[in-house]
């Protein structure tokens, strides 16, 4: 009962031009891959098993060989050779590349050392985006006389992830063995990260070439950085959890695992199915995405039942790039954007192409018929009741004791944020409903 994300479909197009070799190699990365997804907290136990070592940042992770295979071999793909060709820097580049990639995948010394193959993922990751990038001239649109200044909401296919957050993934590096982190090709579901989400196993993926992710293009290295950026705000998140909580890591994946995979199992579609319970479930799906993954909370049932009401107003963290005029180096600054409620993000999301384009909407990820906030509502609720939630103390309550529709049915309605793509038509309880307030926070990135 998972859903796709639009840039499957051209994953899938992909995978059905492969070669048999090609199929082989991919098969191993998506057995290990899928591995993950059918038993999270054992696999995730059988692989840090692996870490019990004196370097357990130099230990052998042969399930990455995969990945350091179809990039060695993509490397010298007819478009990449033919840049080349074209452009001599980018053969050098290459070489740096394929140099890291072989030297990761020595068989008479430490084979895949873990955290070595992920640098030299990333560096192979960093080769394709300069590739696809200067395909598209954005090389050639650059100030060539001083340190460019990356504004997507101004500049066609500016860095925003890697530019604000590329410490992120150092961090990342340094917290082996407590959090593993996967790169991978393979194709991932929304129920896919839900189920993964118990345990301290973060999913990366990996692109050859610019795809439609999260309202805009994003090239191999943004893509990856949007992940990386991902995966360290749910460390940051599980950490805080674990401290107020006074628990230890593995209470943590118990309790979460204990929580998560009942519950995603309860709202998994059946065959028998009703259209409008197979409809509420994918909403349902929707919201505990965004509660867990794109805010990255812990997946544990009281978490999620007070963010499924989180009010509109107030303020939340964000951080923004500072450049220093005099000495040219960067800061980050830690300011506050205002608070917008967990449901207007879920409406703005399904409504404005966040997972799809809004003129394609895929009926695998929800419905276009259900993408309302009378239909987000109902699902939130009835969440809420299959989980007997705790009211928030701002929250109007039913004749029943709980958390009301119209009170949810009001926060789904509130304001959302600025998003880059208009509808063709307004959700007319928004405009009954919300505040009169158009949009929260301004864009960042390029219609």
């Amino acid at each position: 009962g998972g859903f796709a994300f639009g840039h499957h479909r051209e994953i899938v197009a992909f995978i059905a031009s492969q070669t048999s070799v090609e199929k082989e190699r991919s098969r191993k990365e998506r057995d290990f891959i899928r591995g993950l997804f059918r038993d999270p907290k054992g696999e995730y136990e059988r692989v840090r098993a692996r870490f019990a070592c004196p370097r357990p940042r130099m230990a052998s992770f042969p399930e990455l060989f995969p990945v350091v295979d179809r990039f060695l071999s993509e490397l010298f793909a007819d478009r990449v050779n033919a840049a080349c060709a074209e452009v001599p820097v980018l053969n050098g580049l290459r070489d740096r590349a394929v140099i890291g990639l072989r030297h990761v995948a020595l068989k008479n010394r430490v084979f895949c050392p873990y955290v070595p193959t992920l640098r030299a993922i990333a560096e192979a990751r960093a080769f394709f985006d300069l590739l696809v990038r200067n395909a598209r001239g954005f090389y050639a649109a650059m100030p060539t006389d001083r340190i460019t200044a990356h504004d997507p909401s101004t500049m066609p296919y500016a860095l925003y992830h890697q530019y604000r957050y590329r410490y992120r993934f150092n961090e990342l590096m340094e917290m082996v063995p407590d959090e593993i982190v996967i790169p991978t090709f393979e194709s991932v579901s929304a129920t896919d990260l839900l189920r993964l989400r118990g345990v301290p196993v973060r999913i990366c993926g990996l692109a050859l070439d610019f795809l439609y992710v999260d309202e805009f293009e994003q090239s191999p290295d943004e893509f990856g950085g949007h992940d990386d950026n991902h995966a360290w705000r749910m460390v940051m998140e599980d950490l805080a959890a674990m401290e107020e909580r006074g628990w230890s890591r593995d209470r943590l994946t118990e309790e979460s695992v204990a929580f998560s995979l009942p519950y995603l199992d309860r709202i998994r579609i059946r065959p028998t199915d009703s259209e409008v319970d197979r409809e509420l479930k994918k909403l349902k799906k929707i919201i505990l995405f965004e509660v867990t993954h794109e805010d990255a909370r812990p997946f544990l049932s009281d978490v999620v039942c007070r963010y499924v009401q989180m009010m509109e107003g107030g303020s939340v963290p964000f951080e923004v790039p500072r450049v220093d005029p005099r000495t040219g180096y960067m800061d980050v600054v830690d300011t506050r954007d205002t608070g917008i409620s967990t449901l207007a993000y879920v409406r703005c999301k399904l409504q404005h192409g966040f997972y799809d384009h809004v003129d394609s909407q895929l009926p695998q990820i929800v419905d276009p018929r259900y993408r309302t906030a009378e239909w987000i509502a109902r699902a939130a609720y009835q969440m809420l009741v299959e989980l007997d939630a705790v009211p928030i103390a701002e929250a109007e309550l039913d004749a029943d004791g709980r958390v009301s529709y119209e009170w949810l049915l009001c926060r789904t309605c509130a304001v959302g944020p600025d998003n880059i793509h208009a509808v063709d038509h307004v959700d007319p309880l928004v405009a009954e409903l919300g505040d009169g307030a158009t949009a929260l926070n301004p864009k960042r990135y390029l219609a």
